[in-house]
């Protein structure tokens, strides 16, 4: 049995189970080169079948998330019918003003007209008839494909799973329970008209407000808020709610702009709502709002995971989507008394949603899945390709191979020599794992900024550590039931204070990190370098942040990693055993 998952829409994926075993999953992205792609992934597609050297016919099922009758579904029709396969990418940035047009029209259609568009039959015929013409097309809810994605990446026995996000199919939040191999819903909580402000939604919004970018820099938020000054409570004035049901009371000005969001123009939305809220912040630091918020949202999932654990009794927790790429939340979460085992899924956006409809398409179809927990689930290319595409830089570029390269990648580290590391198998998902990453010393925190100089970036916060597995006590405190977590770099946790200063490129203001652990079976090759740099420098862990220039995806083809090196973004480039050097 072959399965073909897809996201279509941002963050557009594919994913294939073969054989009752996730093999395969990508990004559009990483090849068309286009942060958070949109639409249909065309090329991820194709990528898969000529790489597992299949045929359309091959495919037994196309599983795809969501019903689509209202939500972007005229659009993502459209976008079929007169796309531009060889310009997809500038083509679907040209849809933007016309997407939220079809969308408003396809409510007026059903609300106003009654009359009611059926995506579900125009995507069958997309995807069967004019494509795969063996595959039946089976349709799962958005929330429950990203319960189904983090239960199965975890594998625990019995557990709650918990979804949180803006809204999709007319729900912020799930709660679902997998118990004796059934998972079933156990809390679903509405989208509305006066539960426009969930959780996610909140965050977002304070983003936006902040000036930063909504639906991607939220993360600066969490790390921004560490510089706090004085705790304010203005934003539980403007909005009550009830922890256990997630209803709301709000400011009706609020509500109105917030809605207008979905129907115009975010920056208008966000002209108008700051005219509303400038008064409460005007006199008031970011660092402070960003705090305020970021406690507010702690506090809200906390109350709100005890409600739960009075009415189930559970001691397995998995966290899936956006809300839960907040790491300090996680840690939160995880700090409970009564909370075992805690997974967060390393994928928190949308992408994942190829994977999770993937997995209830075996569900449904009484498939068995295979156990797979890790993240590099594709190729980018074969390496005996990577000379001759070497030779094509030959006049700028000189590579070496190296006999003992674990070895040597660890002392250029250790002397503060910046290394990009790429491996054949790529990471799927918005953070690297080691398989596309900058690996630096971790014992200046200067380091932070000259890194940042050389990829364009701008951040305030410490990079993340990779740090063996078995010294992950000696650094952190209270980790042992964080460790599955960890693998995937999804939670934070508190640096002991001796270990500190030894470290301090990895350490944030409030005396956290963010760490992945490695292990001899997860990743072997990284393991023995960071083993090798640990006997020269006597620190089991250094930097490690992904492989990609500001605002650009992750470093996907030999080529891409060529022209960074070339931009002096890095010192040596290592193909694990083979070393490239500019001229």
């Amino acid at each position: 049995m072959k399965i073909i998952g897809l996201h279509i829409w941002h963050d557009a994926s594919a994913s294939l189970i073969d054989n009752w075993k996730l093999v395969y999953a990508i990004s559009e992205e990483r090849i068309s080169r286009v942060k958070n792609h949109t639409w249909i992934p065309y090329l991820a597609i194709e990528k898969i079948l000529a790489d597992q050297k299949l045929n359309k016919d091959d495919i037994d099922i196309i599983s795809i998330w969501s019903n689509f009758k209202l939500i972007w579904a005229e659009a993502v029709i459209n976008i079929y019918k007169t796309r531009d396969l060889n310009n997809l990418w500038n083509f679907s940035n040209k849809m933007k003003i016309n997407h939220r047009l079809q969308f408003i029209i396809a409510i007026l259609k059903e609300k106003i007209l009654g009359i009611k568009f059926s995506a579900e039959n125009e995507i069958q015929n997309i995807f069967k008839n004019k494509w795969f013409n063996n595959a039946k097309v089976e349709f799962y809810g958005h929330h429950l494909s990203h319960a189904a994605s983090a239960y199965y990446a975890s594998w625990f026995k019995d557990s709650i799973i918990l979804t949180q996000d803006w809204w999709w199919d007319k729900l912020f939040a799930g709660a679902y329970l997998w118990k004796d191999n059934i998972l079933s819903t156990y809390r679903e909580n509405k989208y509305t008209s006066t539960s426009t402000l969930s959780l996610a939604n909140i965050y977002a919004t304070i983003t936006h407000l902040l000036w930063f970018k909504r639906n991607k820099h939220e993360w600066k938020i969490t790390w921004l808020a560490a510089y706090w000054k004085k705790y304010i409570n203005w934003f539980n004035d403007l909005i009550e709610l009830d922890w256990i049901n997630f209803s709301d009371k709000q400011n009706f000005k609020w509500s109105f702009f917030s809605d207008l969001f979905h129907f115009l123009n975010w920056e208008f939305f966000k002209k108008k709502s700051y005219f509303f809220i400038k008064d409460m912040i005007k006199n008031e630091s970011k660092e402070d709002i960003a705090f305020s918020v970021q406690k507010l949202c702690e506090n809200t999932m906390v109350d709100y995971v005890n409600n739960l654990y009075k009415e189930k009794k559970f001691k397995n927790i998995c966290l899936a989507w956006w809300l839960f790429a907040n790491v300090r939340i996680n840690q939160k979460i995880e700090e409970l008394d009564f909370v075992e085992n805690l997974f967060v899924y390393p994928n928190m956006w949308d992408g994942w949603l190829a994977v999770g409809s993937a997995y209830l398409s075996c569900v449904h179809n009484n498939i068995e899945l295979q156990d797979n927990n890790s993240m590099y689930l594709w190729n980018e290319e074969d390496s005996s390709n990577l000379e001759s595409i070497l030779w094509k830089f030959s006049d700028k570029v000189v590579w070496e191979k190296k006999e003992n390269f674990e070895k040597e990648i660890a002392q250029l580290i250790a002397d503060k020599v910046i290394v990009w590391y790429f491996s054949w198998k790529m990471e799927f998902w918005p953070r690297a794992l080691c398989h596309r990453s900058m690996l630096i010393d971790t014992r200046e925190r200067e380091v932070n900024d000259i890194v940042n100089k050389r990829l364009k970036r701008t951040e305030f916060m410490p990079f993340a550590p990779v740090i063996l597995e078995e010294k992950l006590e000696d650094y952190f405190e209270n980790i042992w039931n964080k460790k599955l977590a960890m693998n995937y770099m999804t939670i934070t946790a508190d640096v002991k204070k001796e270990m500190v200063e030894k470290i301090p490129a990895v350490v944030h203001v409030d005396n956290t990190a963010r760490p992945q652990t490695i292990n001899q079976d997860n990743n072997p090759i990284v393991y023995n370098i960071l083993n090798e740099y640990n006997k020269i420098t006597w620190i089991p862990l250094f930097v490690n942040t992904s492989f990609n220039i500001h605002e650009e995806p992750i470093v996907s083809s030999y080529e891409d990693a060529i022209k960074s090196l070339l931009d002096s973004c890095v010192d040596v480039l290592c193909f694990e055993d083979l070393f490239v050097k500019v001229k």
